[in-house]
């Protein structure tokens, strides 16, 4: 789960091309089942996740000047919870 900062809303780039906006990579392309641009976040699903190390991008547009709090993205086992990750934080300003 990828939260978006007030003054940001997640775009589809890819919309009317049969994919979404957001990809993961780090280890082979075919494993997310689901993904979702919300208002206040992007949410991506994957049947398996290979131990390691991986990327998502969320293409965002800035719709709001301001200094706002970048919340951080983390993801979890549905059926383990004790297995997670999680990025850190961080501050956004859009002139």
């Amino acid at each position: 789960e990828v939260p978006l900062p007030a003054g940001l809303e997640a775009i589809d780039v890819e919309l009317g091309k049969g994919s979404a906006a957001m990809t993961i990579s780090g280890y082979r392309a075919g494993w997310v089942s689901h993904q979702e641009l919300r208002r206040d976040r992007a949410v991506i699903f994957a049947d398996r996740l290979p131990e390691g190390t991986h990327t998502t991008t969320v293409f965002v547009r800035a719709t709001t000047p301001g200094d706002y709090v970048m919340p951080a993205a983390s993801a979890e086992l549905m059926y383990y919870p004790e297995i997670y990750g999680r990025t850190t934080g961080g501050r956004l300003v859009v002139h």
